[in-house]
This record gives structure tokens, sequence and C-alpha cells, in this order.
């Protein structure tokens, strides 16, 4: 079952009006959230069906929340104040594994 929760007037799901208060908590009527929450966690993205822009493929947060990582194209997507940047321009793409130096 959906559930819904207003916030200034406008209905959002339930799940949504959660991460909406975590992003934006003056805007949304929150308190501040503590620095080990993140806005975008594993959950988020598997309850949206994030999907690489580039690609359609699954994405998944890197281990550092410093982006979204297409598990297809190897594309990093940024996210910048907690929001994903799913622009594929802005993507890098980032090898398996670190090339070696001699």
């Amino acid at each position: 079952m959906l559930t819904f929760t207003i916030h200034h007037s406008r209905l959002f799901p339930a799940k949504l009006g959660r991460v909406l208060t975590t992003i934006a908590p003056d805007r949304f009527g929150a308190q501040e959230r503590s620095p080990k929450e993140l806005a975008i966690t594993p959950d988020f993205i598997e309850t949206f069906r994030v999907v690489c822009p580039a690609c359609r493929g699954r994405v998944v947060l890197k281990e550092d929340a410093s982006g979204i990582k297409c598990t297809e194209c190897r594309r990093v997507y940024p996210v910048r104040n907690d929001i994903p940047a799913l622009i594929v321009e802005e993507a890098t793409i980032e090898d398996e594994e670190p090339r070696k130096t001699d």
C-alpha cells in the first residue's frame, strides 16, 4: 500500500517525503540531519528505480557516496548537495580496476 504525506500543501509519496525532509530541511520542515545520514541511499535507488540515462543499466551508489555508478557502461554520475546529477555529459567513465603504473 502506498502512503502519502503532505508538505507545504503538496502531496508526496511517504518515502519521498522522508527524502525531501533530509535533502532540504529548511524548506520541508525537518530538523538538521546527522552527518552520517545520506539522502541518496541504495534503498532510494531501488525504490525510485533509478537507472543510467545513457544505457538504462542498473546503477549503484559508490562506497564513498560521491556518485552513482552504472554497472553496465561504468559511467559515474556525481552527487552534489545530496542530489544526483544524472546528466550524461557530466558523467565520467571509471575503470573497474585502477590502472597500474610502472
